[in-house]
């Protein structure tokens, strides 16, 4: 490639080479450039590219392809590099910046005819060089109050190592500090620079406090990344080939990069667990499911959900208890200095089991109190539903896969009321199970946690029936509310739910605060 080619001839060799709109013999006989000319600047171009990804397409000087003997050189003899020389010092002393741009542009106001682009760079960079001129951008700062001066000099002095930098960077900048001088001083780059200089025009020092603002892109993200855990913690890491019974950090991060083909950090998930309250337990308390037919279990219920009719009810039910009624523990506003004392092993004034289940689309729950968690209690709970929900087509019961929950009572119960539904007497029931050790999915489990809040914690009820008056009125308060407002249940339920009460395979629907109040069976 001993030819020169000039600016205009490389450019159109690179408009081909990030578009090639045809082939390389096709370009050559439009432009009349030699095939191999433009293989040899494709070659270049390439490695280019390799080094400074994405700078190809804005490059304006393509001398730097030629080889260097043929590239072009500015003679110091002619008169328009005198008048450049001669103009710099000049422009310099009333330029805000010694950036090349605002100095060229500066020099074709005064030189129209002058140099252009290219051999201005060049010539400007060498003489910068030899004159040992750094580049500076001078800084537009507005009037400091002397109220805001106080606030800056305390920030200065102070250990708070984001404050002290930003009051270095308002406090230098009206020094007559330059920018390049303030990244050295502070570590920072010169975007945030930047950033809180223009607060601090705009809002002044309250423009310096404000956190910044999370896009909505990275929340929906950070979201996104969120749920892919929690649905990964909810199956068993045999599933994902992990030899183990329980997950690690580091086997989580593997099958979640994995299974979306995002990277994810064991301390991403740690802070993810922690924020939802998760922690290493026994394995009576695992959130995780050993069903081998979890994922299955799982989309039956979701389908059924799915495709709810409206003359269709869908029920989650289950126990709460049995629970002692005695003195409990709680947050209470206490004056200063006044501790409640709870006797760790109080005398106990009866125990007591609610059974209730709430129907998911209009959050209406129905419970009564039970003497033992068997299948009698439970085909009471089902031969109530079918008395107050007579008018509906089919019902849909899910609970946990408890003994008691799938017994052969139970499932002769229900073949007993499909045959009376085929006949037109009672609605048709159906029992969708939950995989088991899945209490985490039972949506039930969420109304017990904010029942526990509202009318349990911190309680010391004189009798089991003053405990039964409390729970009774607060379910009844609830089911009022959402008939005046009807809501699916999704969101938290009535300001009392602590946890999100929605089907989801990323939701614990059992919160882990109230666990510590109420004795749920193994």
């Amino acid at each position: 490639m001993g030819k020169f080619l000039r600016n205009k001839a490389i450019a159109q060799i690179r408009d081909w080479f990030l578009t090639k709109p045809c082939g390389l013999n096709v370009f050559s006989r439009q432009s009349g450039i030699a095939a191999t000319t433009v293989a040899r600047y494709s070659e270049l171009f390439t490695a280019y590219e390799k080094r400074h990804p994405g700078r190809l397409k804005k490059c304006k000087d393509f001398r730097i392809f030629n080889p260097p003997t043929l590239r072009k050189k500015y003679s110091r003899d002619k008169s328009e590099y005198k008048e450049l020389i001669a103009s710099l010092p000049k422009i310099l002393k009333t330029a805000k910046s010694s950036m090349q741009q605002p100095v060229y542009e500066a020099y074709r106001q005064l030189y129209p005819n002058g140099y252009q682009w290219e051999g201005f760079r060049k010539i400007y960079r060498n003489w910068r060089k030899e004159h040992n001129i750094q580049v500076f951008d001078k800084i537009e700062l507005a009037p400091i109050s002397e109220a805001d001066r106080i606030i800056l000099k305390q920030w200065r002095q102070r250990n708070d190592h984001d404050k002290w930098k930003k009051a270095v960077v308002i406090l230098g900048a009206e020094a007559g500090m330059y920018l390049a001088q303030l990244e050295q001083k502070t570590d920072a780059n010169h975007y945030t620079i930047k950033g809180w200089i223009t607060a601090f025009n705009t809002y002044g020092i309250a423009g310096l406090t404000v956190p910044p603002k999370i896009p909505e892109a990275v929340k929906d993200q950070v979201k996104a990344k969120k749920e892919g855990v929690f649905k990964l913690i909810h199956e068993s890491p045999k599933l994902h080939g992990f030899n183990r019974p329980t997950w690690r950090l580091e086997d989580l991060a593997t099958a979640y990069t994995n299974q979306y083909q995002q990277p994810i950090s064991m301390a991403t998930i740690a802070l993810y667990l922690k924020e939802a309250g998760y922690k290493f337990k026994k394995a009576r308390l695992s959130l995780t499911s050993p069903d081998p037919k979890f994922r299955e279990k799982l989309a039956h219920i979701q389908n059924i959900l799915a495709g709810l009719q409206p003359n269709e009810k869908f029920f989650s039910f289950d126990e709460m208890g049995p629970f002692a009624i005695r003195m409990k523990q709680g947050w209470q506003f206490l004056p200063e200095g006044e501790v409640k004392i709870v006797p760790q092993r109080a005398k106990s004034k009866g125990y007591l089991i609610c059974t209730a289940t709430v129907e998911l689309s209009t959050n209406q729950v129905t419970h009564f109190y039970s003497k033992a968690k068997n299948s009698v209690e439970i085909i009471k709970l089902i031969d109530l539903l079918l008395e107050q929900y007579h008018d509906n087509r089919k019902l849909y019961l899910s609970g946990d896969a408890v003994s008691w929950h799938c017994s052969t009572m139970i499932k002769d119960h229900v073949e007993q009321v499909n045959r009376q539904a085929a006949l037109g007497k009672n609605p048709a029931l159906e029992m969708a199970l939950l995989p088991s050790s899945a209490q985490f999915l039972n949506v039930i489990e969420s109304v017990f946690s904010g029942l526990c809040k509202a009318v349990i914690h911190n309680s010391d009820y004189a009798s089991v029936e003053d405990c039964k008056t409390a729970i009774d009125q607060h379910f009844s308060q609830r089911n009022k509310y959402f008939q005046q407002h009807p809501k699916r249940a999704g969101n938290k339920l009535w300001g009392k739910e602590t946890v999100k009460p929605g089907f989801s395979e990323s939701n614990n629907c059992k919160d882990p605060r109230a666990n510590g109040w109420v004795r749920y069976p193994k």
